[in-house]
């Protein structure tokens, strides 16, 4: 029964196809496309994903939050709670603790043949002349350095987080 079906289908859709084949060659009109419009331009700057991004910025914590009082240390949890967004964070937080820890252990090795933590412009020294790259991290959070303690710690401007939230809600 199924293949009756078919081959009536298959009929009709032959029947359609050809209907208005039989017209000489004179009356049909063929549409010429419209002339493609310019292309838009395109953008020199290539959005790249979070998740390729790259940075060497590192603030000093003490001078960061005197500029900024809505700075705080934030630990880099996962806080989402569908299956999208908590791999997205995982990869992010992830990621940015494993820079974190091979930059602290190149400072420990440098502090146990010096006796000593290095100063903020030497840090930035360092990152400058090894060519230092960390994975990036959203707009709202950033890398900082405490040279009396030599810790390094990712510092959020909550302030800012809650309107980044609010923009990708829609608020």
């Amino acid at each position: 029964m199924t293949r009756y079906w078919l081959l009536s289908g298959l009929s009709l859709a032959a029947l359609f196809s050809l209907q208005g084949c039989d017209q000489p060659k004179s009356e049909v009109k063929v549409e010429q496309p419209a002339a493609d419009p310019a292309p838009a331009p395109v953008a020199d700057e290539k959005k790249v994903p979070i998740t390729k991004r790259r940075t060497s910025e590192l603030v000093e914590k003490t001078q960061a939050m005197a500029a900024n009082p809505n700075l705080y240390v934030t630990e880099n949890k996962i806080t989402a709670f569908d299956p999208l967004s908590s791999a997205f964070q995982g990869y992010v937080n992830a990621a940015s603790r494993v820079n974190l820890m091979a930059l602290k252990h190149n400072m420990d090795l440098i502090k146990a043949t010096e006796e000593r933590h290095l100063t903020f412009a030497e840090l930035q020294e360092y990152i400058k002349v090894n060519n230092v790259t960390m994975n990036a991290l959203p707009e709202y959070q950033t890398y900082a350095y405490d040279e009396k303690t030599g810790e390094f710690m990712v510092l959020e401007d909550g302030a800012h987080k809650e309107k980044f939230y609010a923009e990708a809600r829609g608020d």
